[in-house]
């Protein structure tokens, strides 16, 4: 009887760790079994905003650093199309806020407002 207890027990926690394991590994679907509806992102507005904030940007081309931000600004903006293209929406956005923070950054330091810590 007491063998058939401990068989029940590792049974019934198996089961609950599988159910566990594959609820958490499908993190959309859960969202749905939840009845949540899935937040919409818009995929291009995101990107046309961080570009036109990247196109009103004033660069000195004597100046190494701000050439080296330009071209990671372009770097990210460029991975952030072609996440956007193949839908990876994760990826884009982080992308996107590399972009935004290296763009934060530069301003900071060119209006002489920056924060010393």
């Amino acid at each position: 009887m007491v063998k058939n207890m401990n068989y029940l027990k590792i049974a019934v926690m198996t089961v609950l760790l599988l159910t566990s394991l594959v609820a958490l590994g499908s993190g959309k679907q859960l969202s749905t079994w939840l009845g949540e509806t899935p937040a919409e992102t818009s995929t291009g507005a995101d990107l046309a905003e961080v570009e036109a904030v990247f196109n009103e940007l004033e660069f000195d081309p004597a100046n190494s650093f701000h050439q080296i931000r330009k071209q990671r600004i372009e770097h990210y903006l460029d991975l952030a199309r072609n996440y956007d293209d193949s839908d990876w929406d994760y990826s884009r956005d982080e992308a996107l806020q590399r972009a935004q923070n290296i763009m934060n950054h530069h301003e900071r330091k060119e209006s002489g407002i920056y924060a010393s810590l």
